[in-house]
């Protein structure tokens, strides 16, 4: 009898534990929205009431929008069944893809935003967010691809890949040995970049001339994740080491190349990604150096004061 009562008390608590996770989990969806699309809308909307140009940025993993491997929808298909077929041109852009076999060959103008294939709330938000903004006339929309910039921010990609192998414990290019690593694992697949510091001082010009629509603000060319680490390696810390996931895991790992075209047309002198991600680092190495010496000085004026 009371081990009866002992599992329905635990059966009780296990759906209402169940319960509250489902309720925060709509909480955490609701709050998403609100600001991702809902408050992005009202800014873009009380900027045009007020006849006022709007920059907003999203932060695009375009190759997560696309089936992988796809079947190819395009503009000319005969069927009306596709929920992407009344996507705007400005929402197109090409990307790399995977074949049946694993090859990448790059997504065309044709290719559209695979809406059915876009779970995550995150793309939702994205794909939703670009179908609303393509209706403002005061609106320059920015995809930001994956952000390096020279600071080291937290939130910058190169920081994400260093916090992802800070324990690696490998040499450089060592290949890892854990069976279905995707966390720790360095990608060696070609992939944009958005390099802060060659593309953000921009940003002020294209507002001040007007620019609206959507942009896919990436560096041209795309290079690794790898490539990244090593111009780190080099300028900014010597010691970092990493791991590089197997070939049959390249699967498993985002990888995008976004069309600049309509970019480069107003800057066509935008430098390529490896150039520029190199810039970058040896902004940071700069900086980092600085910060040790200024830190260094200071250590031995306390020093010398308190003896």
């Amino acid at each position: 009898s009371s081990s009866s009562s002992s599992s329905s008390s635990s059966s009780s608590s296990q759906r209402a534990g169940a319960a509250e996770d489902q309720e925060d989990n709509k909480r955490y969806k609701a709050k998403a929205i609100d600001i991702n699309v809902t408050g992005q809308l009202n800014v873009a909307e009380i900027c045009r009431e007020l006849g006022i140009h709007c920059t907003l940025f999203e932060h695009t993993t375009a190759g997560c929008s696309y089936s992988t491997p796809a079947i190819k929808r395009t503009t000319t298909s005969s069927s009306k069944s596709s929920s992407s077929s009344s996507l705007p041109s400005s929402l197109i852009a090409p990307c790399l893809r995977k074949d049946e076999e694993g090859e990448e060959e790059g997504y065309t103008k044709n290719d559209l935003l695979d809406l059915n294939g876009a779970h995550h709330l995150n793309k939702r938000m994205s794909i939703a967010l670009e179908l609303l903004m393509s209706q403002f006339s005061n609106v320059l929309l920015l995809r930001i691809a994956l952000p390096i910039d020279s600071f080291g921010h937290s939130s910058s990609f190169q920081s994400y890949l260093l916090s992802q192998n800070s324990n690696a414990g490998s040499e450089e290019g060592e290949k890892s040995e854990e069976p279905e690593s995707t966390s720790t694992g360095i990608s060696c697949i070609p992939t944009s970049y958005t390099i802060v510091n060659s593309l953000f001082p921009l940003i002020p010009q294209m507002a001040a001339e007007g620019v609206t629509g959507i942009y896919n603000f990436a560096n041209p060319g795309v290079t690794t994740d790898k490539y990244i680490l090593k111009m780190y390696q080099k300028h900014v810390d010597s010691t970092c080491k990493w791991k590089e996931t197997k070939k049959k895991d390249h699967r498993k790992q985002i990888s995008f190349q976004l069309d600049v075209t309509k970019l480069l047309k107003i800057f066509p002198d935008i430098p390529h990604v490896e150039k520029a991600a190199e810039l970058s680092m040896q902004k940071q190495g700069t900086r980092k150096r600085a910060t040790n010496e200024t830190a260094q000085k200071k250590l031995k004026e306390k020093l010398v004061a308190d003896s």
